[in-house]
C-alpha cells in the first residue's frame, strides 16, 4: 500500500475499535479497485465526539464508519442526515464533500441481506431484538418497514426500549411493536413465539460476557427459531454456539458486516467493491 498526499482516508470512529475487521476488508478492496483510499481505526471517547467530527472536516477525510458507542450521538455534528438515517436515528456512515459531512445507515441494508442469506426473511415473522442502541435501531426498523408480524424490544435501560418503540410507531404507524422489560412477562411470551430473536447489545465481544438471553430463557424459543448476532467473528459466538445445540437456526454477524461495508464503500466512491475480495479477507483467506 503506498500512501501519499494524495491518498483519500476513510476512518472508523469508535471505542473500542482494536478488534475491527473493517480497515483489512476495506483496504484490501480499494486495492482491488485501483483506489487511492485507505482506512484506519481510529478510538474515539464518547466524550471526544464532537472534536473527533470537527477533526474529519479539518483533515479533509473523504469519509468515516460509526460504530459503538457513537452511532446516535454523532449526529448534532454532522451537517446533513440521509432521509434513512434520519428515520432510524442512528448513523454509521459519513460521506464528506465539499467540507460538509453527511450521515448515512447502511447496518439496514447488511441486516436484511444477511438474515436473507441466511435463510430468514423478516415479512410476517415476529421478530426480538435485544437492545435498543444504534444497531437495534437498524434492526427494528428493518424490520418495521419489511412487515414483520411484530417487534418486541427489549433492553436493561427501559426508557431507551421505550423510546425506540415510539420512533417505529411514528416511522411507520402499521407496525406492531412494543418494548418489554427484560424480566417482564410480555418478554417471556415474546420469546416463547419468536421467528426471529437477534441480539443488538455489546455482550459477546468478550470471552468473559454473559449470553444475551439466559440459558433458563433460551429453551424456551421455538424450535427452528432464528438467533442472529451482529457480534461478528470468524467463528461462532457463545450465543450461537448454544442456539445450534438448542437446534434453533444461528446466523452470525460477519455477513452483516460485509453488507453495510459494501453499501458504505460505494457511498465513499461511487464504485461498486469486490464482495468476494471483501468476504475472504473477514474469513481470514
Amino acid at each position: 500500500m503506498n500512501i501519499s498526499g494524495k491518498t483519500k482516508i476513510v476512518a472508523l470512529l469508535g471505542c473500542p475499535v482494536s478488534h475491527s475487521l473493517s480497515p483489512a476488508m476495506h483496504n484490501a478492496a480499494f486495492r482491488a479497485a485501483g483506489l487511492d483510499y485507505t482506512y484506519i481505526a481510529l478510538p474515539v471517547s464518547p466524550v471526544n465526539v464532537k472534536e473527533a467530527i470537527a477533526g474529519m472536516r479539518a483533515l479533509n477525510l473523504a469519509g468515516a464508519n460509526v460504530t459503538i458507542p457513537h452511532k446516535e450521538t454523532v449526529i448534532p455534528f454532522l451537517d446533513e442526515i440521509a432521509d434513512d438515517a434520519q428515520k432510524i436515528g442512528a448513523v454509521n456512515t459519513i460521506v464528506v464533500s465539499d467540507e460538509r459531512l453527511k450521515g448515512h445507515n447502511t447496518d439496514v441494508y447488511g441486516f436484511l441481506r444477511s438474515l436473507e442469506e441466511g435463510g430468514a426473511r423478516i415479512k410476517n415473522a415476529r421478530v426480538v431484538i435485544l437492545g435498543a442502541g444504534g444497531v437495534a435501531r437498524a434492526m427494528a426498523f428493518g424490520a418495521a418497514l419489511n412487515a414483520a408480524s411484530s417487534i418486541v424490544i427489549t433492553d436493561i435501560a427501559q426508557e431507551k426500549a421505550d423510546a425506540l418503540a415510539g420512533g417505529i410507531k411514528k416511522a411507520a404507524p402499521a407496525a406492531v411493536v412494543l418494548s418489554a422489560a427484560p424480566d417482564s412477562d410480555e418478554f417471556t411470551r415474546a420469546i416463547a413465539e419468536a421467528d426471529i430473536i437477534a441480539n443488538a447489545t455489546p455482550l459477546g465481544m468478550n470471552a468473559s460476557d454473559a449470553l444475551p438471553l439466559s440459558r433458563e430463557r433460551m429453551d424456551k424459543i421455538p424450535s427452528g427459531a432464528v438467533i442472529f448476532d451482529a457480534v461478528y467473528s470468524k467463528k461462532n459466538t457463545p450465543f450461537l454456539n448454544h442456539a445450534a445445540e438448542l437446534g434453533l437456526r444461528p446466523i452470525g454477524g460477519l455477513n452483516m458486516l460485509l453488507y453495510q461495508g459494501v453499501r458504505a464503500f460505494e457511498l465513499w466512491t461511487g464504485v461498486k467493491p469486490d464482495e468476494n475480495i471483501m468476504r475472504k479477507v473477514l474469513m481470514g483467506n
